[in-house]
């Protein structure tokens, strides 16, 4: 005797039930999805009014951990990288680590801490660029806690991808990604179109931090 008859037979006769169940069963997932896109679009506006406003320490709330961390690494680098070390950074690493020492007292910077410093690059322009409303937020995947999203300009040309990590419960900004898709390619072709050397875009990019010209001194590790 076949038992599962007559539930065969319901389904059979009531396609309503079956499209019923399919409908209960995804509907959840879906108001979860609309959800997480919401509060990820939320976690990018306000971070992007923070770094507008050069509100360092607001603007750390929204950046993930490895993004700190990276910014703990450059710090290092700030401190104690001789001129060899420094040469061998990527170009947008030199500029953080020269300017750093050009405009920021030794004693200030050795006190900092991998988010005191991510807040004072904030409040002093040095990062965050590409965060303003001249660009909207594209969600393009969401899964196992990771997000992957694309800024897109007004006139609806794509950008540069912004990572998304889930920490403790919410959404933040992995920066390090948008670093590294930038590359070091961009960069040299920069410095191409620019007709100067390296040295000399360097020396320009940092001049424009307080008006004042660098000296060579930034080449070398702090002294306290």
């Amino acid at each position: 005797m076949n038992r599962s008859a007559p539930f065969q037979n319901i389904l059979l006769r009531s396609p309503l039930i079956v499209l019923t169940c399919i409908v209960l069963l995804f509907t959840p997932s879906c108001e979860n999805r609309k959800q997480e896109q919401k509060e990820i679009k939320a976690v990018w506006k306000n971070y992007t009014e923070a770094v507008g406003n050069a509100m360092g320490a607001e603007s750390v709330r929204y950046i993930d951990s490895p993004t700190i961390n990276y910014y703990a690494y450059i710090l290092g680098l700030v401190k104690t990288a001789d001129s060899l070390t420094v040469e061998g950074l990527r170009f947008d690493q030199k500029i953080l680590v020269l300017s750093i020492r050009h405009i920021t007292p030794a004693g200030k910077i050795m006190q900092m801490t991998g988010r005191s410093f991510f807040a004072y690059c904030i409040q002093n322009h040095m990062c965050g660029g590409n965060a303003n409303d001249e660009y909207s937020l594209k969600i393009l995947s969401v899964k196992d806690g990771v997000a992957m999203t694309q800024l897109i300009d007004s006139n609806k040309h794509p950008g540069l991808k912004v990572k998304f990590i889930k920490e403790d419960g919410n959404w933040k900004i992995n920066l390090t990604s948008t670093l590294a898709s930038v590359g070091e390619m961009g960069w040299k072709e920069l410095i191409k179109e620019s007709g100067k050397t390296e040295r000399e875009l360097l020396y320009l990019f940092i001049e424009k931090m307080n008006d004042t010209p660098p000296n060579n001194e930034i080449w070398h590790p702090l002294h306290t």
